[in-house]
């Protein structure tokens, strides 16, 4: 139900606080930001890029890799997807937000696969500053034209589309 998924959110979130108490200190800094124990810095290369590992008294649970960082998204994501489920099929709420998350929602295999279309864009190519614009951009620039495809092409040739095809649930 909702609300037990609620509760296991609230969990996850409270356990991915509290968990920097437990591991190395609350927060990033020079006295305790070893990099061996986070192999993933050098696994991306545009973390290498930068000079900058760490930005000093970071908080523990936004570093990327950190267990408590795990448990914080894990318990943010699901604490989204059981208010956007709640508000949709609990309350029967459909307004224009959850129109255009459900678009993104039927076309989610095809978004993956196009992004790889686009990658070439995105990898190490914008700073960070510009990225998040661009980023923004490109998402909302998928997003009308997924709207489109689904309302004058009636979703014809994506993958979702093909899935169903084969599968045998489209009259098309």
């Amino acid at each position: 139900s909702t609300q037990s998924i609620i509760k296991y959110s609230l969990v996850l979130l409270i356990f991915g606080l509290l968990l920097p108490f437990i591991d190395i200190g609350l927060v990033v800094g020079a006295d305790n930001f070893n990099p061996s124990m986070y192999p993933f810095l050098e696994a991306a290369p545009i973390l290498t890029h930068h000079n900058i590992l760490y930005i000093p008294g970071l908080p523990l649970f936004l570093l990327k890799g950190t267990p408590s960082n795990l448990f914080l998204l894990i318990g943010l994501s699901l604490l989204i997807i059981a208010i956007f489920y709640y508000y949709s099929d609990v309350l029967h709420k459909n307004n224009k937000l959850f129109g255009i998350l459900n678009i993104y929602g039927k076309h989610s295999i095809t978004i993956f696969f196009v992004q790889f279309l686009f990658i070439f864009i995105l990898y190490q190519k914008l700073t960070l500053i510009l990225f998040f614009p661009f980023i923004i951009l490109f998402i909302a620039i998928l997003g009308a034209l997924l709207f489109l495809w689904q309302k004058n092409g009636k979703s014809i040739l994506s993958l979702d589309w093909i899935m169903d095809k084969i599968g045998g649930k489209t009259k098309d």
